[in-house]
């Protein structure tokens, strides 16, 4: 596990790197959102309930972070982390049109979780030296929780294939994964998968350099 000094490390990183500001789902709003979700999913909408949204979601607009409600291991907190900031980066990037083409174009919002879901599970292949056997898998929750067609989700899982390949042999996607992945490996190298960061340091050193 990545100790927790380390792990506030990283997001204390992450969130200057990319500007982020961090804030919980709590309170009477996201109960209120949380209503709107039920709404939308008993009338058919491919979008988690209300308790999924605020409990197991995280939520990222424009360069705020909301955390889901729930309690979370400092691993899956800095996996999770890495994938929103990626969405942080990615606003930034392309200030309005891209709330635009993901709020209103399911290909696009497919293009970009499969970059998030990607620079997540790097970090999870460094812990653990592995990925799931199915890229479907490592994004499950397109298929349930962002309203994209069976198409998009393909996409997604297209590109996720392509991410995955990479990350295997070594090569970690640039982004907020190479800045978490930099501090562990000069930190805390023994809680990283030692084959995993053997490969990064083979094939894509500049990874471990990014902070």
């Amino acid at each position: 596990m990545i100790p927790h000094e380390t792990a506030k490390r990283i997001e204390r990183a992450l969130c200057g790197r990319y500007g982020v500001l961090l804030t919980h789902k709590t309170g009477a709003l996201w109960a209120a959102v949380s209503a709107v979700f039920d709404v939308a999913k008993a009338l058919g909408a491919g979008v988690p309930s209300g308790a999924s949204f605020t409990h197991e979601f995280a939520t990222t607009i424009g360069v705020v972070v909301c955390l889901p409600d729930a309690q979370l291991s400092d691993d899956q907190m800095t996996a999770l982390l890495v994938h929103e900031c990626t969405h942080a980066s990615q606003f930034v990037r392309e200030p309005g049109k891209m709330a635009v083409q993901y709020i209103q174009h399911r290909e696009r919002r497919a293009v970009l979780e499969a970059e998030a879901f990607a620079q997540g599970a790097a970090i999870l292949w460094l812990l653990t030296g592995r990925l799931p056997e199915r890229v479907e898998d490592m994004a499950s929750a397109l298929q349930w929780g962002y309203a994209l067609t069976a198409e998009d989700c393909a996409l997604s899982w297209g590109l996720l294939e392509q991410y995955a390949t990479s990350i295997v042999a070594g090569v970690l996607p640039e982004g907020p994964c190479r800045v978490a992945a930099s501090i562990m490996a000069r930190e805390c190298p023994e809680v990283l998968n030692a084959d995993a960061l053997a490969l990064v340091r083979l094939n894509c050193p500049e990874a471990l350099e990014a902070a």
